[in-house]
């Protein structure tokens, strides 16, 4: 989980910071966040993530096998 400044467009070459600073700013205008939460598998299969809140505090790993394949 990393929060980036704008829509993440341009975020690994540095070069284009103006358009980084326009999309930030659009994001401003219509009500949204400066900021975006990217999440990334960084594994080498496939994974899946849930949230059951707007905004995660705390992330854990659970193990689906242990409890049946089913966790509520």
């Amino acid at each position: 989980m990393e929060t980036i400044f704008g829509d993440g467009s341009g975020q690994d070459d540095g070069k284009d910071v103006l358009r980084t600073l326009a999309s930030a700013g659009k994001r401003a205008l219509s009500g949204e966040s400066l900021f975006m939460t990217v999440f990334q598998n960084v594994g080498s299969g496939k994974s899946h993530a849930a949230f059951a809140a707007p905004y995660p505090g705390k992330i854990i790993l659970v193990e689906l096998k242990e409890f049946d394949g089913t966790l509520i």
